[in-house]
């Protein structure tokens, strides 16, 4: 019977071992993906600056940071189903961000995942290349009005999904408030 605690806890500690050396590899990726960002990642930190830039736009600053809290959250709760909604939430969040900076900075006129991309990279702003596409799939389906409505819309519902917090129930408290 010892023999089975032993290997019990063995493999806990191995499991454990193994969750810490991969967090601390993902955290040593996100401060260089991050400090990239700042031009003091040398000439690989152009590289990947220009690439998270030209992926994601002004919310490049954001990702790494987001990566490795979702890769932390991720691994701590691994077996936990609630724990892949929050992730997917949070996923959804910064996507519909990159959009929602896409819209307020791109043209209107047209949107185009290449146009968005490089503009990312040159200027450092806009929504990127996903911000781009979602722009590219929703403004000519139902216009760049509609578009800021399902922006909105789906930030909120990925913020209650990560939050666990009712929106309608916070408006209905605000309101409460003011009259």
């Amino acid at each position: 019977k010892k023999r089975k605690e032993t290997k019990k806890k063995s493999d806990v500690q191995g499991t454990s071992f193994r969750s810490e050396v991969i967090l601390l590899l993902i955290l040593a990726v996100c401060l260089i993906w991050l400090i990239s960002h700042f031009g003091i990642g040398g000439f690989v930190g152009e590289k990947i600056s220009a690439l998270s830039f030209g992926l994601f736009g002004m919310m490049s600053y954001l990702v790494p940071i987001c990566f490795f809290v979702g890769a932390a959250f991720l691994i701590s709760n691994r077996d936990n189903g609630i724990a892949i909604i929050k992730l997917v939430s949070g996923v959804l969040f910064v996507f519909f961000l990159c959009l929602f900076v896409e819209l307020v900075v791109g043209s209107g006129s047209s949107y185009s995942v290449k146009n968005s991309f490089q503009y990312a990279v040159e200027h450092k702003n806009g929504g990127g290349a996903v911000g781009g596409l979602l722009a590219c799939l929703l403004c000519p389906a139902i216009g760049k009005v509609g578009a800021y409505v399902v922006d909105v819309i789906i930030l909120i519902i990925s913020l209650v999904l990560l939050t666990e917090r009712s929106f309608l129930g916070g408006v209905k408290k605000g309101s409460r408030k003011v009259y």
